[in-house]
Formats: structure tokens, sequence, C-alpha cells
């Protein structure tokens, strides 16, 4: 699909990755939604700031709970409103609540149900409110093909977002890893189901991103690439996954697939040599 003229929106936009994708998607000509869950005036004050230097930026902002399935529908519905149409999903949205660890698994279920609404459900309410506002372009093809139709033209594209985590599921992700592996689920359902109507779905899977959330784990972490890293041994720059996400769009024969940015890096339990259990030894990475 064609950037340029085509409208977007990106979830989780004031974040590193979201902010990056947002930044790509304008540089290439793109009418660019971002939707995060900063209030009106205080979501508009940070994009103004992040696009400062963006000459002829077709931006506007818009405050959104992913969880909220009548706020999502009213926000693509405005965005159609101010735009004229939509063509795309870049779903960035998304939680890794962080606590101590203890042996108790049960101390971790609310943290856990919540981590599901917003990275799996959310996930599925998003997807679900854009698909159908692309399908809601084609009233005569829909007439005549009852509530199943069928198109040869490309006419949307979705990019979800998942984690190495969601491939490898360890210790120190035991909610915040499956529900990615959840998301993987889903890109590749929602790919599936989609496909007649010309929409296409993928996924990518970062690895070590260089941004805030790092925070005070940012040793550790380049500890962890240098034992369980390929090359380069180092945090990705979200760069490089607004690289990928291009060309997930552009692409148009890359369908319910999950591209991994990682180095190769694994995420394992990994023990250092005199240091504590692996469960605690990053705390937070849930």
């Amino acid at each position: 699909m064609q950037i340029k003229g085509h409208t977007f929106l990106v979830t989780g936009g004031l974040g590193g990755l979201g902010s990056d994708c947002s930044r790509m998607l304008c540089e290439l000509g793109a009418n660019v939604a971002v939707a995060d869950v900063a209030p009106g005036d205080q979501g508009r004050a940070k994009l103004q700031e992040q696009f400062k230097d963006t000459k002829d930026a077709n931006v506007d902002y818009y405050t959104l709970d992913v969880t909220d399935e009548a706020q999502a529908q009213a926000v693509v519905e405005a965005i159609i409103k101010r735009f004229g149409s939509i063509h795309g999903l870049v779903h960035c949205a998304g939680v890794a609540l962080r606590r101590q660890w203890t042996t108790k698994l049960s101390d971790g279920v609310a943290a856990f149900r919540k981590t599901l609404d917003i990275n799996v459900t959310g996930t599925y309410i998003m997807g679900a409110a854009v698909a159908d506002a692309i399908n809601a372009r084609a009233p005569e093809e829909r007439a005549n093909a009852g509530s199943l139709w069928s198109t040869k033209e490309e006419r949307g594209v979705i990019i979800n977002f998942s984690s190495v985590a969601g491939h490898e599921p360890t210790a120190r992700v035991v909610g915040y890893g499956p529900s990615k592996t959840a998301v993987l689920g889903l890109t590749r359902s929602f790919a599936d189901f989609l496909a007649p109507s010309g929409i296409r779905v993928n996924s990518v899977s970062p690895g070590l991103i260089a941004t805030p959330i790092l925070g005070t784990h940012a040793g550790w972490y380049q500890k962890d690439l240098e034992a369980n890293g390929g090359f380069p041994k180092a945090p990705a720059q979200p760069k490089h996954i607004s690289m990928a996400v291009q060309q997930l769009i552009e692409n148009e024969f890359i369908n319910g697939e999950d591209v991994k940015i990682t180095g190769g890096w694994r995420l394992v339990s990994t023990v250092f040599p005199g240091q504590e259990d692996p469960r605690a030894s990053a705390p937070g990475i849930e």
C-alpha cells in the first residue's frame, strides 16, 4: 500500500515506538491520527512538541482507551470526518506492568487480567474498528454479496505489536509474554478473516529497544545481550522498528506474518555468576 496520501491511525502514538512510527508516516506524506491515553490538551501539546521540526505535518491527536469499544469506534469516526477516510492501523498501544516478583504466582492475577485487557482485547477492538471502517467504504460490493464479500483490491493494512517475549515467554514475563503470544494469534486469524476484503494484517516483535522503558535496568539488559545476543549486541533504536513497519505497509505480499526485530537476541532466564534468581535479577520485567 502506498503511504503518501493515505490515512493511518497510530495507537500509543505518544510513546517511543508510536511516536517514531507516526513521524515516519508523516514524513512519507500520510495523514496521521495519533491516539493515546493522555487528555486532549495534554496530548496535543506533547504531539506539537514531537512534530515541531516537521514541516507540513498533516497530523491530529485523539484521546483513546483501546479497551473501550465505543470510544474506539468514535475515534475512528472522528478520523474519517477529519481526513475523509482511513486506510490503516499501526497498533503500538500496550502495557508491561512492573512489580517485584515473589514465589506466590496468585499475587499477579489482577495485573494479568489488566494486561490481557489492554494487550489482547485492545488489539481485537482496534483491529475490528479500523477493519469495519475500511469495509464500510464498499457499500455496493456488500449489497451484492451479503454479509460476506470479497475484492481483489488492496484496501487496508493493520500492523500489530507483539514482542520477542510472545515467542519465548520466560520466568520474567509470565504475564506479559503470553499476552503477546495472543497478539501473534490474533494477527494470523485477522489476516485470514480479512484477506477476502483486501486488508492485510501483520505484526512486529521487537526485542530490546532503546526507549525509556529500559530505565534503570539498561545495564542488566546489556549484560543479557552479551550473553544471549547475536549481532549487534545492543538495543535497537525506534527507527529500526518504524523501518519494518514501513516495509509491512508498502509490500503487498507480506500478509499474516510476524517480523522479529531482535538482532538475534533470545529472551531466556539467564543466571549470571554470583547473581540472584533470574526472576528477581531484573525486577519489573513483567
